[in-house]
């Protein structure tokens, strides 16, 4: 049996072995004159900044107006960070609306009143959450996307007058959105 030979570096690795080495030296070197230059000088002192003269008048910032957070991860004296409002809230009303539970506007039945009931859910849900087309899905009993677009799209279309198409409009359904969507924001200020 023959011993195994020992590969030879080549010219580029060993060019880059001794920049590493040099770095590293370098740095070596740097970190210890470092050290002597802590220890051997005396601590500075911080100048003591000068109070701003009196006739300096306070300016007073705007207020602010603060986005929507999902959870408020701070508390400023009387200042709170409104809560968003859920796809379960309003899946409570609208459920509550049309006499119905939340099982059955999730689950796959199409009739004509779980139909009605399940799109005007989802038509808030897009409005008033501003969640995405797929979450909204998810919390329908795993709808597709395109699903929830169809239900937004038919609701607005029977709930906003359009001059393009004035038949489609529905002043009862306008009228029963207008109220959920109502009864939704006072179960907010609870």
């Amino acid at each position: 049996m023959t011993a195994a030979v020992a590969r030879q570096p080549t010219k580029t690795e060993l060019e880059a072995h001794q920049r590493r080495s040099a770095f590293r030296q370098s740095i070596a070197e740097k970190a210890a004159a470092l050290k002597e230059k802590r220890e051997g000088a005396a601590p500075e002192a911080v100048a003591a900044q000068p109070d701003p003269p009196a006739d300096v008048v306070a300016l007073q910032a705007p207020a602010l107006a603060l986005p929507m957070m999902k959870k408020p991860w701070f508390s400023i004296v009387d200042v709170r960070a409104a809560v968003p409002i859920r796809v379960s809230e309003i899946q409570d009303v609208v459920c509550n609306a049309y006499g119905i539970d939340l099982v059955q506007i999730c689950a796959d039945r199409r009739t004509k009143q779980l139909v009605r009931a399940r799109q005007v859910a989802m038509y808030l849900a897009k409005v008033m959450t501003g969640r995405s087309l797929p979450e909204i899905g998810r919390r329908f009993g795993g709808r597709d996307h395109t699903t929830v677009l169809h239900a937004v799209r038919k609701i607005t279309a029977k709930v906003e007058f359009s001059a393009e198409d004035p038949s489609s409009f529905d002043p009862e359904l306008s009228d029963f959105v207008k109220a959920l969507r109502a009864e939704i924001e006072a179960r907010r200020g609870e």
